[in-house]
């Protein structure tokens, strides 16, 4: 038990420095290898000269900086988000991140886009520096090292703070880990204004966590309550003044003492980590802090989450993209919708094996770490208990809150420095005659090398099998990372040229009816208004446009487009809060809007909808009689090399065009044959309950094909992207890139008429 507890040997602090500078530069080596992967392919990775993001929320913070660059307001309506509604409001000032990617433009004379991706390679790393020194403190620096670059490479963590990633995540880890730092020398600290200074700076690191991003207010009472419990916890001589008397109030009644000064400090945190604004620290703090806490464990938890939830919320609201007069009136509604939070991958509850790998890919190396971290926490809990909140989070990802998953990385590399730190004990307490022997070698050749050195010290060499030790286990382990990863943008090249398109040539105050996750990207690369984005997808107007895009009556697609783009959200909420019937609701939108008097609104269909079609499936195909998601119908994408005499080869075998038969013997119903966008062959086989095979060329180049049910291939969104085929009385084709983009401009009521008269005569 002394082994697990015990400090093998003082550290060199010069040689500790050396070390987390080097964990520093390997986690930026790691992400500009996959910056050099993206110059090496430029013709994905980047358009012209602008590099791609590689997470759609990466837009909405670089709209942000280039508003900040322009001198644009912040505070008022943001009339680009939630078309028609316009009840989104911008940031109140520049959000922090998007400062910095302006600074950094302006101080290398770059791009807002090329300077996002350098900030954040830079800062992602960041989190190495507190979580060292914390660690070398309390006499381990070896699990902070491991724990800082295991951390920094961790699946999870790499995806989310890799190359073209700018977003938050960035410093989600630094700001916990400096609160406990600054919380571990507030509990070492021995003089009454020492504490009180770490205790507000630990604050104070809250705060700039909040500010980076508003979900740091879930750390203010955690933080809070390891602070009281850290400074309570310490030795009771720590609480006296080495040069106070013997009758001092310390030294006479020294639990009196402590609890006062812990309280001192714990209003001194509360001050800094609200920034010296009551209503942040106040009811509005502790209500945003219980609804984030709730919203990760009713939604990153699995299961089914409707919008009629009394007290439903989203952290997102603190960005402004759901007012709360509208959210109130939903929650109050007895009418459910489905909730898109479901249908997003990092919702999905996963299995102990996969909530492993979520760090290491080996699920064994991370319960191995992980579980020598436990150890750690149960044998020095007093030292580490600043440190718990972080672990805690973490923790959650085994509930399914995937996203999580990225505070965890850190503590499977604190278990392997800890294991590191016990074989070295165990090697000097019993295997002295080692370090003995490789000190008299150095001591040899020193002297035939007529060195001055007498002597070399025993610590230091032991420091130096430390960590050589350690960094040759990380080399072993570097396997079971995702070192070398290159992630793919979220936005492809072509779609993006294709937004660029549209922002040179749409109509002043256009409105792009698409499915969410575009949103941003959208407002940001075209300028123009959007009905719904990555932070307003939690709205009924969510599942009208679902409902619109999978239905097979494009007259339902024009209506649902004409009753959004006059009535807006306000027009549901408004019919849910008169306790209109759920049938009725369903007529005032797909059969009797309001006529379409905007002559500006345009349907985006883009090549990323295929995939996410099981999504948009589910929730648009809901009905309020099941209560749940429908099972997901989509398109099976089929990996196929050549067409050639009625044979599609494919990896899974040969598709027979003349019988209408499958590899595996499933019949088609029909085959259609789609040349950048327009049906250029169909052929039909007698086969009543059989599957659609399309397959997309380009001249004679085989782009790719899919399988598909009757359901969806009657679908809008097949009709119209895919197939080209569209009513030309509601919609006409106003930009076509097949097979990344099709446009259509949705006729007015006014331009139906016009088009009806022209017709008649």
């Amino acid at each position: 038990m002394k082994i697990l507890s015990g400090i093998p040997f003082r550290h060199n602090f010069f040689i500790f420095l050396l070390g987390t500078l080097i964990c520093y530069g390997y986690a930026n080596f790691v992400r500009f290898e996959q910056y050099q992967t993206w110059e090496n392919n430029s013709a994905q990775y980047f358009f012209k000269s602008e590099p791609m993001m590689t997470t759609l929320d990466s837009y909405y913070w670089l709209r942000w900086a280039r508003a900040y660059q322009e001198g644009r307001d912040f505070g008022r309506n943001d009339s680009l988000r939630g078309y028609p509604d316009n009840r989104h409001k911008r940031p109140d000032s520049v959000p922090p991140i998007s400062y910095l990617i302006t600074e950094t433009a302006s101080i290398l004379d770059t791009s807002h886009y090329k300077a996002g991706l350098i900030l954040t390679s830079a800062l992602s790393g960041l989190f190495i520096f507190p979580l060292a020194i914390y660690f070398f403190l309390i006499g381990y620096p070896l699990a902070g090292l491991l724990g800082g670059v295991i951390g920094a490479v961790s699946l999870e963590y790499l995806i989310r703070t890799g190359i073209g990633r700018v977003d938050t995540d960035v410093l989600m880890l630094f700001f916990p880990f400096l609160a406990s730092l600054l919380i571990l020398c507030a509990s070492k600290s021995y003089t009454l204004f020492s504490r009180l200074a770490f205790s507000g700076m630990a604050g104070g690191a809250i705060y700039l966590l909040f500010l980076w991003a508003p979900a740091g207010a879930t750390f203010v009472a955690p933080f809070a309550a390891v602070l009281f419990l850290s400074l309570l916890a310490g030795r009771p001589e720590q609480l006296a003044n080495t040069q106070s008397s013997n009758h001092s109030m310390a030294t006479r009644f020294p639990l009196i003492s402590k609890v006062i000064v812990t309280l001192f400090c714990l209003i001194i945190y509360l001050a800094f980590a609200s920034g010296f604004d009551q209503s942040v620290i106040g009811t509005n703090l502790q209500q945003s802090a219980l609804g984030r806490i709730n919203y990760y464990l009713s939604t990153y938890v699995p299961r089914i989450d409707r919008l009629k939830i009394p007290g439903f919320d989203d952290p997102r609201i603190n960005r402004g993209e759901i007012s709360g007069t509208i959210k109130k009136q939903i929650s109050a509604s007895t009418i459910v919708f489905p909730s898109s939070l479901q249908t997003i991958t990092e919702t999905k509850a996963l299995s102990l094996n996969k909530a492993l790998g979520l760090t290491l890919t080996s699920p064994l190396l991370s319960a191995i770490g992980l579980s020598a971290c436990l150890v750690f926490f149960i044998t020095h809990w007093r030292k580490l208990l600043p440190i718990l909140p972080i672990l805690f989070v973490g923790l959650l990802a085994f509930q399914g809150a995937r996203r999580l998953a990225l505070f965890l990385g850190p503590f499977v590399g604190i278990g392997y420095g800890y294991l590191v730190t016990i074989f070295l004990a165990s090697a000097c307490r019993y295997f002295p005659f080692i370090f003995r022997r490789q000190l008299l070698f150095f001591k040899t050749r020193f002297s035939e090398s007529n060195h001055s050195f007498s002597a070399i010290p025993g610590n230091l060499l032991k420091d130096f099998s430390g960590y050589a030790v350690a960094a040759g286990l990380f080399f072993t382990l570097s396997s079971a990372t995702v070192v070398g990863i290159v992630p793919k943008p979220s936005v492809p090249v072509q779609n993006f040229a294709s937004f660029l398109y549209l922002k040179e040539n749409l109509p002043p105050k256009s409105a792009i009816y698409t499915w969410w996750d575009y949103g941003y990207a959208l407002t940001e690369i075209t300028g123009q208004a959007t009905f719904h984005d990555g932070g307003s997808q939690t709205t009924p107007k969510t599942f009208f446009i679902a409902q619109s895009i999978v239905s097979d009556n494009q007259q339902q697609l024009y209506n649902t487009i004409s009753y959004l783009a006059s009535e807006g959200l306000e027009g549901i909420v408004d019919l849910m809060k008169d306790n209109t019937s759920y049938g009725e609701i369903l007529s005032n939108v797909l059969v009797t809007p309001p006529p379409l008097k905007q002559d500006n609104v345009f349907v985006v269909f883009t090549r990323d909808m295929i995939r996410k079609y099981r999504a948009i499936n589910s929730i648009g195909k809901w009905e309020v009689t099941d209560k749940n998601l429908k099972p997901r119908q989509g398109y099976k994408i089929l990996n196929c090399s050549r067409l050639q005499s009625y044979k599609l080869s494919c990896r899974n075998g040969i598709f027979d065009l003349k019988t209408g038969l499958t590899p595996k013997g499933t019949r088609l119903k029909e085959v259609v044959l789609i040349d950048d966008g327009n049906v250029k062959r169909r052929m039909r086989y007698p086969h009543k309950n059989g599957m659609y095979l399309q397959i997309l060329i380009s001249g004679s180049r085989l782009i790719r094909a899919h399988m598909v049910s009757e359901e969806v291939y009657q679908s809008n969104f097949n009709q119209m992207f895919i197939l080209g085929q569209y009513d030309k009385n509601l919609f006409e084709q106003y930009y076509n890139a097949f097979p990344w983009t099709r446009v259509f401009r949705v006729k007015s009521h006014t331009q139906r008429d016009i088009d009806a008269a022209s017709k008649s005569h």
